[in-house]
């Protein structure tokens, strides 16, 4: 009969029968260890070292997944040492991990727009999706389709091959699509005074309003549009492109009420008692707010949409206020990086890609076609990862706030991309050594399944003999893809993309 151990794990005692992994005992408690490589149906292989915690009797960091209970012991999950010595592991991992989490042309837009989306609905098609990504993410996209100077484009890959995808001529055919609403979440019951009609005014208004909050925007001026209305009288944007904007946030049930003089016909501290929030996009307001609930930021932004990323940074401290009652600052998420290509990576990159030339922007006045929409889309490199919101080593390196150049190798390894299978897509620069994939088809019995090639630094996952990945993973490849720690396996576009959005099987603190 298995006899049992006592042991205490961060103060609290627990009884656990002997041979249990000190990772399950931690569960048993209600205590969530991270890890990487362990899934406990496949047993432990100790290769991440992200599960560690500390032995309090001989103060040494030890793998939860593989060591195991013993009578007596005590142990430290969630010490600084502990969790230092977890963001040296991901650090480690990191320096040698080749692939973006965002897109370059994410990152470089202000607003955050999710670019790779709305391209990959075009591409597809699917033009109703492509317009609610982008109006979800730019609260005025038909005069950011006009006047936007573009910094995605200025980040975008596949301009180091030939010409950048035109993003902001895509992203204007789907803002012109009549179709894919922007979707509200459930009333809130907040309500929120914005002063200024400005860019950032209507940006912040939209944000908050698809959060479910009522916002209600004061101008001083005649009509809404700020400094917009200035781009209409030089003839740089067509007026019944800022009214199409405009009505578009009116539909979603904002409230405009123009010929208002704060300072004059109310005040600042009068809205703020009788508002949840007040929001200042106004500069000659700033500073003169009142009251834990008046929010104020910088109104002297160098474009129109570094305007709409300012009105989203405030929307998110606003939320965050009406939320929780503090304003916290929101942060993006840890993202991993390839940086420039290498000549041999071009050819790879663009192997997935249309080798047609840019849409020619001297004529983006005149609408494309549905074809031609499709082939600058297919231009895309497809440069985010498959499965960014479904890493194990993104979320961990979020919470722990690691760096992935804190051990900068002197040359970083080539991109490498096997695309063998037709549903699925192997990263090997991704690939963190697990060794769950070559478990996984070493239990299904799988031939010839996946094993470790070459030694020291040049170790991979690969299919033994040089065979084809889709003999590797038979029919295990959907388990492989879900229980891949990072996006080195994932599906291709259109492939089971639900399937590899779910860490059900991974916990989530540190």
């Amino acid at each position: 009969m298995t006899g049992t151990v006592n042991i205490t794990i961060d103060g609290q005692g627990a009884t656990v029968p002997s041979g249990t992994l000190l990772i399950d005992a931690c569960a048993k408690i209600g205590i969530t260890i991270p890890a990487m490589c362990y899934v406990k149906e496949y047993g432990h292989f100790t290769s991440c070292m992200v599960c560690v915690v500390r032995n309090v009797d001989t103060d040494r960091m030890i793998p939860s997944c593989s060591a195991q209970v013993e009578e007596g012991m005590r142990i430290d999950t969630r010490s600084p040492a502990v969790i230092d010595s977890r963001r040296m592991a991901l650090e480690l991992l990191l320096s040698d991990h080749v692939g973006d989490c965002e897109g370059p042309c994410t990152r470089g837009c202000p607003a955050g727009l999710d670019v790779p989306a709305m391209i990959r609905c075009l591409a597809d098609g699917r033009i109703d999706e492509a317009a609610r990504i982008v109006r979800e993410g730019l609260p005025i996209p038909a005069v950011l389709g006009r006047i936007c100077p573009a910094p995605c484009e200025k980040t975008c890959r596949r301009a180091q091959i030939d010409q950048a995808v035109a993003i902001r001529y895509l992203a204007r055919c789907a803002a012109e699509h009549d179709g894919g609403k922007s979707q509200i979440e459930p009333d809130t019951g907040k309500r929120v005074a914005v002063i200024g009609a400005g860019v950032v005014g209507l940006s912040a208004s939209c944000y908050l309003r698809v959060k479910g909050h009522v916002c209600e925007i004061y101008e001083q001026g005649d009509k809404p549009g700020g400094g917009l209305l200035d781009h209409v009288a030089k003839g740089e944007l067509p007026e019944n492109v800022l009214e199409q904007d405009i009505d578009g946030l009116l539909e979603l049930g904002i409230v405009i009420k123009c010929g208002i003089h704060v300072g004059r016909d109310t005040t600042v501290s009068e809205l703020s008692g009788q508002y949840d929030a007040v929001l200042i996009a106004s500069s000659e307001l700033v500073g003169k707010g009142c009251g834990e609930n008046v929010f104020g930021g910088d109104y002297k932004m160098r474009t129109v949409i570094h305007a709409v990323g300012e009105g989203k940074r405030l929307a998110n401290l606003v939320g965050s206020y009406l939320e929780t009652g503090k304003a916290n600052e929101t942060w993006r998420r840890f993202n991993s990086t390839i940086g420039r290509l290498h000549d041999a990576e071009k050819d790879l990159f663009l192997a997935q890609a249309e080798p047609v030339g840019r849409i020619d922007p001297g004529v983006e006045d005149i609408a494309p076609t549905p074809g031609q929409v499709r082939d600058e889309s297919r231009r895309c490199l497809h440069c985010d990862c498959r499965k960014a919101d479904a890493c194990r080593l993104r979320d961990y390196s979020d919470r722990c706030n690691a760096l992935q150049r804190e051990f900068k190798a002197a040359e970083r390894r080539t991109y490498e991309q096997n695309v063998e299978h037709p549903e699925i897509v192997f990263e090997q620069g991704k690939c963190i050594l697990c060794g769950l994939c070559v478990r996984i088809t070493e239990k299904r019995g799988i031939e010839p399944g996946l094993s470790f090639v070459n030694r020291g630094m040049d170790t991979g996952i690969a299919v033994p003999f040089g065979g084809n990945m889709s003999d590797g993973l038979g029919s295990a490849a959907e388990e492989c893809v879900r229980r891949c720690p990072t996006g080195a396996l994932a599906f291709r576009e259109g492939a089971g993309q639900e399937k590899q959005t779910s860490n059900a099987q991974y916990p989530t603190s540190m």
